[in-house]
């Protein structure tokens, strides 16, 4: 999270927030981002694209699944990532999660 928060790689590198994990063995969970290019290669819709899902992403992760849902139909994605945050929040929206729900995705297992 600190590097990919750093101006340097915000002015390099085009990147989403797809989540948050906590790692087999740890306690402490960390932001996962997925670097789409560097800024001078990546289209302008692209990048776009990638900053409304990290808002989306984030208001997800705040229980705003209302809000991330909208920031997402503006955002025409296709891919897994985009469709699998789509459903998560249309299935909190019918279903909330219960009051301890973080988002944090625990991995149980080193990949």
């Amino acid at each position: 999270e600190e590097v990919f928060g750093s101006p340097a790689v915000a002015e390099s590198f085009v990147t989403r927030l797809l989540g948050r994990v906590a790692v087999k063995g740890k306690t402490v969970e960390v932001e996962v981002y997925e670097v789409l290019g560097m800024v001078a290669e990546v289209p302008f819709g692209a990048a776009e694209g990638a900053a409304v899902y990290t808002c989306a992403a984030r208001a997800f992760l705040q229980r705003r699944f209302g809000e991330a849902l909208e920031l997402l139909e503006r955002y025409s994605g296709c891919d897994l990532a985009h469709s699998d945050l789509r459903s998560a929040c249309q299935q909190y929206l019918r279903h909330p999660p219960p009051d301890t729900w973080d988002g944090v995705d625990v991995l149980h297992e080193k990949f």
